[in-house]
């Protein structure tokens, strides 16, 4: 079985330099004929266009294909990786080539791996702005259901769906941001890190599933569904792959060399706690608990705005008032005896006129416009552009759960404020509404 290793460690050395030569490979092919399905070019096309649009007119069947903001989102990059080793193994003659994943533990500690900065290797591409910042912690982890994780579901497949998933929002989308030139738009496997990068997220999917109560779809919607890519080898020179046969990585050959999940922003905020016996407590609790569907609302705003404006959330509901007796009777100790209250923040149909995925803004919660305000998300809107140009939008769910007592405890509105992340930003997202929803008891 192929075993696939972290990029930063001596053991994928070999691993990248194969890789290089793949690149240099796929790259010719396309320099000799741009419509060769298993050259560099056709095969970032099968992920979209530069601004995520549809497939235009007259276009290859399988351009623009592949699956965003729904539940098709990781086995539909799980197939076209696979697809992506079998080429660069058949290109170079070594067929137990793996590649290499980007070892990243979140989106704030991103660093281009040194094979990829070398401007003499197939690695590089030009137009990289990387400029690391500091951005959400991820909260992939905490996500008790595969639809939270993974993407809204759908009975068949779209190319750009409306319901991102925990690991697509972040770290997916912020890394693809961070990056910046190619691998901030929809035709983002023109740069080598595409591959590692997905990779990395490949993962995530199969460490989520180690967690306690975590598991895949059930539903034929999702196992019987199915994707075709070119393959250098099939005699038709297409493979069809279905979901049911990638859903674990022994399912599809392969495996990683660890498994260990990085911490969530839950983790890390039990972590700073001062108190050994608060951490123990409260990482005691750590396993799901709860549902991710059948959302109650909180509040909402009673209108739309842009990340220019200051919302305002008013909070009323009987599961917050009866979280409020617990704090007022029993304190802090007696809110980890129950856990955090399931806390969400949404922005709901959000749309974006210009700009790609480097047009990031950091979202920021805050108690009744006093004490500490509180980084809850980081919005980096990658193919949105192009969906909001032919009429869609999208919906971005942030788990806060790990604030919800600090932002919930006192009464008063929420105050939702953005900052970009980079001042020279070129998009400005907007949305109908910023709501809070907790899950229903």
């Amino acid at each position: 079985m192929l075993q696939r290793k972290a990029v930063s460690t001596e053991a994928a050395a070999d691993d990248l330099a194969i890789y290089a030569e793949g690149v240099r490979v796929m790259r010719q092919r396309s320099e000799r004929d741009p419509m060769d399905p298993l050259g560099w070019v056709y095969q970032s096309r099968i992920h979209g266009n530069s601004r995520g649009e549809e497939r235009g007119p007259g276009e290859p069947v399988d351009w623009s294909s592949c699956q965003h903001g729904s539940w098709f989102f990781l086995p539909w990059h799980r197939m076209s990786l696979l697809q992506f080793e079998r080429i660069v193994q058949v290109s170079t003659g070594e067929p137990e080539w793996a590649l290499p994943y980007w070892d990243y533990p979140d989106a704030s500690n991103v660093t281009i791996p040194d094979a990829f900065l070398d401007e003499s290797s197939p690695l590089f591409q030009p137009g990289r702005a990387f400029r690391p910042r500091e951005l959400a912690a991820p909260t992939w982890q905490d996500s008790g259901s595969f639809v939270a994780f993974g993407g809204g579901e759908r009975e068949r497949p779209v190319h750009r769906g409306r319901e991102l998933g925990s690991v697509e929002l972040n770290p997916h989308n912020l890394v693809h941001g961070l990056v910046s030139g190619d691998m901030a738009s929809f035709q983002s496997p023109l740069d080598p890190l595409f591959y590692i990068h997905h990779c990395a997220i490949d993962r995530f999917w199969e460490v989520w599933l180690t967690l306690e109560k975590r598991r895949n779809p059930d539903k034929e919607s999702w196992l019987g569904s199915s994707f075709s890519f070119p393959d250098p080898e099939a005699s038709s020179g297409r493979r069809t792959l279905f979901v049911r046969d990638v859903q674990t990585v022994a399912a599809a050959g392969y495996s990683y060399d660890e498994l260990t999940p990085p911490p969530s922003a839950r983790e890390r905020r039990v972590m700073a706690r001062p108190s050994e016996r608060d951490r123990t407590g409260m990482l005691a609790e750590m396993a799901p608990r709860r549902k991710d569907e059948d959302l109650e609302l909180l509040g909402a705003t009673s209108r739309g705005g842009t990340v220019r404006d200051r919302a305002e959330i008013g909070v009323a509901s009987e599961a917050l008032e009866r979280r409020r007796s617990v704090l007022a009777d029993q304190g802090p100790r007696g809110a980890e005896d129950i856990g955090p209250l399931p806390l969400f923040l949404r922005l709901e149909n959000v749309g974006i006129e210009a700009g790609d995925a480097s047009s990031m803004w950091n979202v920021y919660v805050q108690a009744g416009g006093e004490g500490e305000r509180h980084l809850a998300g980081t919005i980096a809107p990658f193919g949105l552009a192009g969906l909001t140009a032919e009429g869609g939008r999208q919906t971005l769910t942030m788990d806060i759960s790990h604030l919800s007592d600090e932002l919930l405890g006192p009464a008063g509105a929420l105050e939702v404020t953005f900052e970009p992340v980079y001042e020279d930003a070129e998009g400005e997202p907007f949305y109908d509404r910023a709501a809070l929803y907790t899950t229903a008891e």
